[in-house]
Order: C-alpha cells, then structure tokens, then sequence
C-alpha cells in the first residue's frame, strides 16, 4: 500500500498545515497542527513577525521534507502533487 500521504490522503497547506482528506485521519491532525501553531506562533513572537508569515515559511522547509507523491495545497488554491 502507498503511504497516506502518496495516496493523496494527507495534503500539506501553503500556510504550514496539514489537512486530512480522509476524515479517519482528521482527529490526528488537530494534534498536529496544535503542535505546529505553537512552534510558529513562538517564532512569531521571537521575530516580530505574524503567524501566517512563520507558517508559510515553515510549509517551505515541510513541503521539502515530505515523500514525492504527497499532495500540496497551493496558496493560489491549485493543487500540485510532489
């Protein structure tokens, strides 16, 4: 079986988060992406810059990270497959 993310079932997000596609799959990523507002909105605070500017820097450095086949969310509302 392809990994969930492969499989399109996992979608990162321009701005940093992580959406399920698949609604078993969404309870963990509340987690996830609570985790994820922390680190960012710390950063923010360090930096003097906003939430949304440290998420999409972040989703840079992810989108590099993830397995080719995950699917991305573009912040133009285009979805590209890795």
């Amino acid at each position: 079986g392809r990994s969930p993310r492969a499989a399109g079932r996992i979608v990162e997000r321009f701005d940093g988060y992580a959406v399920a596609r698949d609604s078993a799959l969404s309870g963990q990523f509340a987690e996830i992406n609570a985790t994820r507002r922390a680190i960012y909105q710390e950063q923010a605070n360090k930096q003097g810059v906003s939430l949304e500017a440290v998420g999409k820097v972040y989703a840079i450095e992810i989108v590099k990270q993830v397995p080719a086949g995950t699917w991305i969310l573009t912040g133009e509302g285009e979805w590209r497959q890795k």
